[in-house]
């Protein structure tokens, strides 16, 4: 817990402080910690499952959030994109730790309980457009395989503890079916976090482009210049149940 507390302190806390100017330090900063420090708090509770306490879990687990673990768990089986809070089930299922970095190369996150295995080290790229989908990679380049449109995490886990990103996804959702209960104890959190700060989510669902992929292969890819390409197919941000177009044009649930 205290490593969570460090990277928020620095990632999150201190920035503010030090932008911000003598004149608003009694309203601004005040207000802007008020609510990055909710937003650590929902997103610490998405993102590390493994801390809740039983406490919490009996505080927050009831029949509404189990039905919304169900439906969670189903959504990750049949191909919802891949976002935070399904990566420390992956941990639980693999007995590893994930390192998150960001574009710039800093470590955001380390995911899962301490191992005598490395850390697997992973990038998230948020989105360039609003309401778009980000995209997971491994470290320093492109995924060299894509398993499905929505697969990048796993993609980009999967092969570094020799497991095919297809299969490392219906284990996470075993895994997610197993400890079902701490699931629905963050199933408030999450929902929050889709209303107020999706990003927070990092949702990653974008197909790299085969242009890019050659080049890699062929000795020129680099982190930085990956490109990336959104599906169709979307998801909602209830329940992340596929949406298609109906013939007058409007949005219909699928599935």
């Amino acid at each position: 817990m205290s490593k969570i507390i460090c990277q928020f302190i620095q990632g999150v806390l201190v920035p503010p402080l030090i932008a911000s100017t003598v004149d608003h330090v009694s309203s601004n900063v005040n207000q802007n910690i008020n609510a990055q420090l909710k937003l650590f708090h929902h997103k610490r509770t998405v993102a590390y499952f493994q801390s809740l306490t039983q406490e919490e879990i009996n505080a927050k687990a009831n029949r509404e959030t189990r039905a919304s673990a169900h439906r969670e768990i189903n959504d990750v089986r049949t191909g919802a994109p891949g976002r935070i809070h399904h990566i420390g089930f992956i941990c639980q299922a693999k007995n590893i730790r994930v390192r998150i970095y960001d574009q710039e190369g800093r470590v955001e996150h380390v995911i899962g309980e301490d191992t005598s295995k490395d850390a697997i080290d992973i990038v998230y790229h948020p989105p360039s457009e609003p309401n778009d989908l980000g995209h997971w990679t491994v470290k320093n380049r492109e995924n060299i395989k894509s398993t499905g449109k929505f697969n990048c995490l796993f993609d980009a886990i999967g092969p570094q503890i020799d497991c095919a990103g297809k299969q490392l996804r219906q284990d996470a959702a075993a895994t997610m079916e197993v400890y079902q209960d701490q699931l629905a104890a963050t199933m408030y959190d999450v929902q929050y976090l889709k209303q107020n700060f999706s990003a927070a989510l990092f949702t990653g669902g974008r197909v790299a482009d085969r242009e890019n992929l050659r080049a890699q292969m062929r000795g020129r890819g680099s982190q930085s210049v990956i490109r990336t390409k959104t599906p169709h197919r979307t998801w909602s941000c209830e329940y992340e149940r596929p949406l298609r177009e109906n013939k007058e044009g409007s949005r219909q649930r699928t599935g």
